[in-house]
């Protein structure tokens, strides 16, 4: 790989209620990146997390005979505000996490 410049980073991981599957937080160690993961059920408990600006993804199961998951791609200030939106929208009914 003559050329690219790859530097080490380390991530942590933390998962508020102890259980992977609710809300996950992902962050790179000295920066300002964020991930955030929680079901579409959990969105109302993750509020506190989302009152800023971002980018978001959200996922669904794939449709009938496809092996790709649905998944829609935005970003929004503040990123709950959006997602709320979303989680009233009857064309994203697919949506189950972010």
């Amino acid at each position: 790989m003559a050329g690219n410049n790859l530097n080490g980073f380390s991530v942590s991981m933390f998962f508020p209620s102890g259980d992977p599957r609710a809300l996950q937080i992902v962050e790179r160690m000295n920066s300002i990146v964020k991930v955030i993961c929680f079901p579409k059920s959990n969105l109302d408990g993750c509020k506190a997390h989302l009152d800023r600006v971002g980018a978001y993804l959200l996922l669904g199961e794939p449709e009938e005979g496809k092996a790709l998951p649905i998944a829609y791609i935005g970003e929004a200030d503040p990123v709950s505000d959006r997602l709320k939106n979303h989680a009233r929208d009857p064309e994203k009914l697919w949506w189950e996490r972010t």
